[in-house]
């Protein structure tokens, strides 16, 4: 039964993955003839100058039609919208004021707490979005982290003294966004969850 168990999971893994590459590719894409796949290779995005999506996020093939693989493609994309400071090596945009640039953040322990306390509002509603019949297969995935906040917020309660702040109304509504995706877009819900 041990070894049952573990094969289950290994499958469910593989399967997420699987699901994940396949809706994160139809979300960004809006087509699914966008992608070519390969066995056990991961999607690429075709080069072809019919393609009307490839401007959008080709960032540095050459002319010649070279083919980046999804995750270089992401990745550049990501780069071209971090600034200097945030990037050094790879940033392109400039920094614009006091707040994006790195160096200069300063954080205190209320602002952690209330990250802490932001992210079990936002982890509680993927913990429960996912008891769902249709997204069961992202139960126990070891994604779950409303219990370890848990222990974080009472460590940095009983630690330093600080009283637990409300959740944010940012933190609250994307709980609540997230929830009604899970009802209405499961596979955008997916994306969410996996990020």
């Amino acid at each position: 039964p041990g070894s049952e168990l573990v094969g289950r999971k290994g499958e469910r893994a593989k399967m997420f993955s699987k699901l994940l590459l396949l809706t994160i590719s139809l979300l960004i894409l809006g087509q699914s003839d966008a992608f070519t796949t390969g066995l056990g290779a991961l999607p690429t995005l075709k080069t072809s100058n019919t393609n009307r999506c490839s401007s959008m996020l080709r960032m540095t093939a050459s002319a010649e039609g070279t083919k980046l693989s999804f995750t270089q493609e992401m990745r550049n994309k990501a780069m071209s919208l971090h600034t200097f400071s945030q990037a050094p090596k790879e940033g392109k945009l400039k920094d614009q004021n006091v707040n994006t640039v790195v160096d200069q953040w300063q954080t205190t322990k209320e602002d952690y707490m209330q990250f802490l306390v932001d992210s079990r509002t936002v982890y509680e509603a993927l913990e429960a979005a996912v008891q769902k019949p249709t997204l069961t297969t992202f139960v126990d995935t070891g994604l779950e982290r409303v219990e370890p906040l848990n222990r974080d917020i009472k460590y940095l309660e009983d630690k330093y003294g600080l009283s637990v702040p409300a959740t944010s109304k940012e933190a609250t509504e994307y709980a609540s966004f997230l929830l009604n995706l899970a009802e209405t877009n499961p596979p955008a819900f997916v994306c969410h969850f996996y990020n």
